[in-house]
């Protein structure tokens, strides 16, 4: 009679689907890690897009709750008056504010503006010099990837006979684009309370 061989190992086939299911969660993981970079690298400039969207309305935020003089719609405060422009009116919509800003001492107003490069919608900030915008005087708060849609200011309070603490309602609403297939709208509203009555 022949001995049983104590040695044993795996056969051919067992080798083959110990193989295959190895390569298939190999292949599953790598996708899985691939999916997640792309997700890091779409979440990181969304990020930075709308981090420069905070700082163009932070910026806007400081100097409107500093400033003094505040008029909307775009019309040019010269004789330092400020006026009320609520969301009751019914001349248009107010796509632009001007105040003097306490920060630098200029007068400034930021307008609803369009980048005739790029055909997106931009916050600008403009100087105004003897109350006029000249053509070199506004820049672009937001970045090209920043289209902003509609950008409107109320302010109320800023009569001086109403005895109310100025306040402005801000409201931005646009798209924010971190390349080809990666576009999210947004919508922002605040209400900026100046810091002293005028």
């Amino acid at each position: 009679m022949k001995k049983p061989s104590l040695q044993s190992g795996f056969t051919l086939v067992e080798l083959l689907v110990s193989l295959g299911l190895f390569t298939v969660i190999v292949v599953a993981a790598v996708g899985s890690l691939y999916t997640v970079n792309q997700a890091s690298v779409r979440i990181n400039a969304m990020r930075t897009v709308l981090d420069n969207l905070n700082f163009a309305t932070e910026s806007m935020s400081r100097t409107i709750r500093t400033g003094q003089h505040i008029v909307c719609g775009g019309v040019a405060n010269t004789n330092g008056v400020s006026h009320n422009c609520s969301l009751a009116d019914q001349n248009g919509r107010h796509n632009a504010i001007s105040l003097s800003s306490t920060i630098d001492g200029q007068a400034v107003q930021y307008v609803f503006g369009n980048n005739i490069a790029t055909g997106v919608g931009e916050i600008d900030k403009c100087i105004l010099i003897n109350g006029q915008i000249t053509s070199d005087s506004c820049i672009a708060l937001t970045a090209p990837e920043v289209n902003i849609k509609r950008m409107e200011f109320y302010v109320d309070g800023a009569d001086a006979v109403d005895g109310k603490q100025p306040s402005v309602m801000m409201i931005i609403q646009g798209q924010a684009v971190a390349g080809a297939d990666n576009t999210q709208p947004f919508a922002i509203q605040t209400l900026i309370s100046q810091r002293a009555a005028e």
